[in-house]
C-alpha cells in the first residue's frame, strides 16, 4: 500500500482534521512525484509526509480511536523508523497473510527496533515464512544499549562487497535480519556454484567445516594460553587479572570467523578472502551455501575486527 493511500485512509479514521501543511505536502506529492524514479526533493517530501503521518497516528492512538489494519500495515513498511516501529507495534500478531507480508517486510528493516518487534510478532504465531528466515536471525546481537533492541531507532549501516575486497553484482541483496557487527549477510537467486566461481577464482576454497577446523587449529595455542591465564588468575583470586584474561579470550573467540551455519550444512563452502600469511589464519571470508527453504543462495561475509571497523 502506498504512502498516499495510507494518508488518505488515516484522514478518514482520524479523530481530528488534518492540519493544512500535511494536506499541502500530499498535494505536492500528487502533482510532482508520480514518476518511476523519485527525485531528491521527492524523497525529502516523502520524509516530511511520513513525519506528519507519525504525529497523526500517535494522536489517534492516544485517543484510543480504531485504526484500520491496512493503515498499520503501510506504517510498518515505512522508511521512517518511528512510524515503522509504531506500525509493527500496533499491528501485533498477524491476523491475515497481508499482515504477515507487512511484518516479513519489516523484519528486514534497517532499524533494529522495527525488525525485532516484527520478528517477535511473527514468532508468536510460528509463521512458516518467518521460520525459514529464523536460522539466520541475528536477534539481540546488534543491541546498542542495556535497554535491549526494541529501544534502538538508529538505522544500521549497509556494507558494500568492496569492503571485503570483492565486487558486487546485480541481484546481490543485503539482509539486515541476518547481519551483525561481525558478519554481513547477502542473498541472491544465482546458484551457489555460479556465485562460488565469481569469488573463488585465485583464492583458497574450503568446505566450511574444514575452514572452521583450520581456524580453530591456528588459534588453539593462543586460546590455550588465555585459558591457562584465566585459571591462574582465578586461583590467585586476582579479579583484575581475571577480567583482562577473559577479555583476551573473548577477543580471540571473535577471530574464529563465521561458524554459525557450518555444522548444519555440510555443502557450505568458505572462500578465504584474506589471511595472516604467517599462521594461515583467515582474516576475512565469505561463506556460500544454498538455502532451499529460502530458495536463495546465502553469502555471509566475515572480517576480523568486524566489517564496520
Amino acid at each position: 500500500m502506498g504512502i498516499l493511500s495510507l494518508i488518505a485512509t488515516t484522514l478518514i479514521v482520524g479523530p481530528e482534521p488534518t492540519e493544512a501543511p500535511l494536506d499541502q505536502l500530499v498535494a505536492r506529492w500528487n502533482s510532482e512525484c508520480q514518476g518511476e524514479i523519485l527525485s531528491a526533493p521527492c524523497y525529502g517530501l516523502n520524509a516530511q509526509i511520513e513525519a506528519g503521518l507519525y504525529d497523526l497516528l500517535r494522536k489517534i492512538t492516544l485517543n484510543r480511536q480504531p485504526i484500520d489494519r491496512e493503515v498499520l500495515r503501510a506504517a510498518a513498511e515505512s522508511n521512517l523508523p518511528a512510524l515503522a516501529k509504531l506500525g509493527v507495534s500496533l499491528l501485533g500478531e498477524p491476523k491475515s497473510q497481508e499482515d504477515a507480508d507487512a511484518l516479513l517486510y519489516a523484519v528486514d528493516h534497517p532499524v533494529l527496533a522495527v525488525r525485532y518487534i516484527a520478528a517477535r510478532n511473527l514468532g508468536n504465531v510460528k509463521n512458516p515464512q518467518w521460520l525459514t528466515m529464523q536460522p539466520w536471525w541475528s536477534g539481540w546481537t546488534l543491541a546498542p544499549s542495556a535497554n535491549g533492541p526494541a529501544e534502538s531507532l538508529l538505522p544500521d549501516p549497509q556494507p558494500m562487497p568492496i569492503q571485503f575486497g570483492i565486487k558486487g553484482f546485480d541481484g546481490l541483496t543485503y539482509r539486515y535480519f541476518g547481519s551483525n557487527q561481525q558478519i554481513a549477510m547477502f542473498t541472491t537467486t544465482e546458484p551457489a556454484e555460479t556465485v562460488l566461481k565469481r569469488f573463488g577464482a585465485d583464492r583458497r576454497v574450503l568446505s566450511s567445516i574444514d575452514a572452521m577446523v583450520l581456524q580453530m587449529d591456528a588459534l588453539q595455542p593462543e586460546m590455550d594460553a588465555a585459558q591457562k591465564e584465566m585459571e591462574v588468575a582465578g586461583e590467585a583470586n586476582d579479579t583484575a587479572r581475571l577480567d583482562a584474561a577473559m577479555k583476551k579470550f573473548e577477543a580471540l573467540s571473535k577471530k574464529m570467523g563465521n561458524v554459525s551455519q557450518s555444522a548444519t550444512n555440510p555443502d557450505a563452502k568458505t572462500v578465504i578472502l584474506t589471511e595472516d600469511k604467517a599462521t594461515k589464519r583467515a582474516t576475512a571470508t565469505v561463506q556460500i551455501q544454498r538455502d532451499s527453504k529460502l530458495n536463495r543462495t546465502v553469502l555471509v561475509f566475515w572480517r576480523e575486527g568486524g566489517w564496520r571497523a
